[in-house]
């Protein structure tokens, strides 16, 4: 498998509206160099949204990049391209239950929708 670079996008420092409401930050940008994509499953969405589909991938990022990224999103390069959020809060695996070429990984879910 091929390594290639991703960006992760973590949220930033939230700011205050002018109605008092929280407002999400401008996205801290980390670029992870190693990463390993592997393609996933994809789904179609239900009945209301017919012409829809869930894409999603594991992005198996080196154990460096993966400090709090729960509720951040990743861009994946060509040919995945584009933004896809991370599922859930990714922890590693113990390494003895990995492959030996994903040793030193944490297997991070990500998907988008399309429709």
């Amino acid at each position: 498998m091929k390594k290639t670079s991703v960006t992760v996008l973590r949220p930033g420092t939230p700011t205050v509206d002018r109605f008092g409401n929280e407002v999400p930050g401008e996205p801290i940008a980390e670029v992870i160099d190693g990463a390993i994509i592997e393609p996933g499953a994809n789904e179609s969405l239900e009945a209301s949204r017919p012409e829809g589909v869930i894409v999603s991938y594991t992005v198996h990022l080196p154990m460096s990049g993966v400090s709090d990224i729960g509720g951040a999103s990743i861009m994946l390069p060509e040919p995945f391209g584009g933004t896809y959020r991370v599922v859930g809060n990714p922890v590693r695996y113990m390494e003895e239950n990995m492959p030996p070429m994903f040793r030193g990984y944490v297997p991070v879910e990500v998907e988008r929708a399309y429709g």
